[in-house]
């Protein structure tokens, strides 16, 4: 009977497994940042490997796309179309296709093409784009908590891009920013007050960067449990869900 199940040892153990899987992910992220910052160095190779598959770097812009296997050494920057689909308006992902990407890798089922383009992308936006616009790192995690509920399970976003698009600086027309920093704090602080109300107020517009970004941060402290229970809890599901999947 359903009112005799252990739920408060079940909970427990549950989030247990989702923080540590949030864990496992920082870790490859900073794999990952090890590889972008050695492959932004001049002269040398602009690629580098990342849970066995390559990437590479565009030095002018900084962003990651997927590498040619093929032609893993060199300095080979990326082609025009690839600009827009890694750096530009191009971009169609939903959350859905980053957290597939993330449980295809973390739970051990990694299928080629499946993952690399999604989490080149997620790259770009956890790591990249906080380069130039430090404030986006932690709303970065509260976007995906908000796009990953709580609705219906797996509703979110057609594409996330239009409503990230805004936050954020057009990686492909880099060092110009573009939007302007006073129309990206608008709408970062757009994002925060549609979210939760009541949690901005008039001198945001005028804080500078850093203070800024620590508001954003404890915003994003405030709420990780959101951020667990939408977010990283739903990669575990599909991971738990998937024939041959398994973390922990």
């Amino acid at each position: 009977m359903t009112e005799n199940y252990p739920w408060m040892e079940w909970r427990v153990a549950r989030q247990a497994r989702v923080v540590r899987l949030r864990e496992a992910m920082f870790r490859s992220l900073d794999e990952a940042r090890a590889g972008w910052e050695a492959a932004l160095v001049n002269g040398a190779s602009n690629s580098f490997l990342w849970h066995g598959s390559l990437f590479r770097v565009d030095r002018a812009r900084g962003f990651v796309f997927a590498g040619d296997p093929g032609n893993p050494s060199g300095v080979v920057p990326p082609e025009e179309d690839e600009v827009d689909i890694y750096a530009g308006e191009y971009q169609l992902e939903d959350v859905g296709q980053l957290s597939r990407a993330w449980a295809s890798l973390l739970g051990g089922f990694q299928r080629r093409a499946v993952w690399e383009i999604s989490l080149a992308k997620f790259f770009n936006l956890a790591v990249v784009q906080p380069r130039v616009n430090p404030a986006f790192g932690p709303l970065f995690w509260l976007f995906l908590a908000d796009d990953s509920g709580p609705g219906p399970v797996w509703d979110w976003s057609e594409n996330m891009f239009h409503r990230v698009s805004p936050m954020i600086f057009q990686l492909s027309e880099h060092p110009d920013l573009v939007p302007s920093p006073a129309e990206v704090r608008q709408a970062q602080i757009a994002f925060l007050e549609s979210g939760w109300p009541g949690s901005t107020d008039a001198t945001c517009a005028g804080l500078s960067e850093e203070d800024w970004t620590r508001r954003c941060e404890a915003m994003r402290v405030e709420h990780q449990q959101m951020v667990d229970d939408r977010f990283f809890d739903r990669i575990l599901e599909r991971i738990d869900a998937e024939t041959g999947g398994a973390f922990d």
